[in-house]
């Protein structure tokens, strides 16, 4: 990813707050470089992670969805009155169809030291032989059994 990218990701999440700054060593010699820069940045609020995804269509954002066993499941609570009927008999007919997990991504404050915070870790010059960089995302996700 070039670093432009991630300056333009920064500015419209409004700036978040750099959370920290670290050298980081690497074994693998010949594809990373022997030390390099990682950046941190904690967002704690869904909306404005929400609102940037928005921007593009290759990627939805849902904060929730349910799944039978490694498959989506379409959730009957955000379809129309006649979609949710039609569901709900093809599931009569096939009852492997229901639900057996929940996800949701969490992004908060937390409670105590329990962090929900949607973390952006950018490595503006990780690769040894090229000027891109590499982003991460880590997010929190709750997953319940139905």
């Amino acid at each position: 990813m070039p670093v432009e990218y991630f300056a333009h990701l920064l500015n419209r999440l409004g700036v978040p707050v750099l959370d920290s700054v670290r050298d980081v060593r690497h074994s693998r010699q010949p594809i990373f470089k022997r030390i390099t820069r990682r950046f941190s940045y904690k967002i704690y609020d869904e909306e404005k992670f929400k609102r940037l995804l928005e921007e593009q269509d290759v990627l939805e954002f849902r904060p929730a969805a349910l799944f039978r066993n490694q498959e989506e499941v379409p959730d009957i609570s955000e379809m129309d009155a006649e979609e949710a009927l039609a569901l709900a008999k093809e599931r009569a007919r096939k009852p492997a169809a229901k639900p057996t997990s929940r996800s949701i991504i969490e992004i908060s404050i937390g409670e105590g030291r329990c962090t929900r915070e949607l973390e952006l870790i950018c490595w503006p010059s990780l690769y040894s032989y090229s000027p891109f960089g590499k982003l991460t995302l880590r997010y929190f996700v709750i997953k319940t059994s139905i």
